[in-house]
């Protein structure tokens, strides 16, 4: 329904750009918006300024899991 976005490599550009879009897609097809972004605690494409600022401007919650606590991350994680 949503289609994949591919990514060339995980820069905090690249994936701020391509979450942009899927932002833009969710949004316009579901009229929805989102609410809260989750991920686990790696630190790079998800945890850096340009990112933060952009989910905060969009009133979108950052919700990072504990670190070393991989029963937050979903089933794929936990099977890790």
């Amino acid at each position: 329904m949503y289609g994949v976005f591919f990514l060339r490599t995980k820069s905090s550009e690249e994936i701020l750009q391509v979450f942009r879009q899927f932002k833009a897609l969710v949004e316009k097809s579901t009229g929805l918006s989102i609410a809260r972004f989750r991920c686990d605690n790696g630190k790079g494409e998800y945890d850096n300024h340009q990112f933060k600022y952009f989910l905060a401007e969009s009133g979108i919650s950052f919700e990072p899991s504990a670190p070393y606590n991989q029963d937050q991350n979903s089933v794929s994680e936990r099977m890790i």
